[in-house]
């Protein structure tokens, strides 16, 4: 049951958002990035796989908007799909593929002290990447 709940909560956390941080700057690293993980198709053009890509913040788990910076999770518009995260600083972007979560968790704490956030924003920073960690353990992606 609790599993259950878990992953319900996580599918609702990936499916209520916005469609880019800053489309110029980043839409074009996440969908070569989900291309290149198999989870988006090489032959369609890019602004028919941005209408597919979801980003929201990793903290308010809202939209994305215009932020330039911050930590963002993102995946596309399906039930299959894995969420990923992407730590947007000074014009540079990590992404962060949830594999190895204690290293994923390290790049976000380092994120937040260079940025002096206090403890209850990273602590729900950490919380919610377990969550998004746990839910890519559960997804069987669609197979040809």
């Amino acid at each position: 049951m609790k599993r259950t709940i878990i992953m319900l909560f996580a599918f609702i956390y990936c499916f209520n958002g916005i469609r880019a941080i800053n489309p110029e700057s980043v839409s074009h690293i996440i969908i070569d990035y989900l291309i290149k993980k198999g989870d988006l198709p090489e032959n369609k053009h890019e602004s028919d796989l941005t209408k597919r890509v979801l980003i929201y913040d990793l903290f308010t788990n809202k939209e994305a908007g215009t932020k330039t910076e911050g930590v963002f999770r993102f995946c596309i518009l399906s039930d299959h799909s894995k969420s990923y995260i992407i730590i947007a600083e000074n014009n540079k972007y990590k992404i962060l593929n949830l594999e190895y979560l204690d290293k994923d968790l390290l790049n976000i704490i380092s994120y937040a002290k260079r940025k002096k956030l206090p403890s209850t924003i990273i602590l729900e920073y950490i919380r919610n990447a377990i969550l998004l960690y746990q839910w890519n353990q559960h997804v069987v992606p669609w197979q040809d």
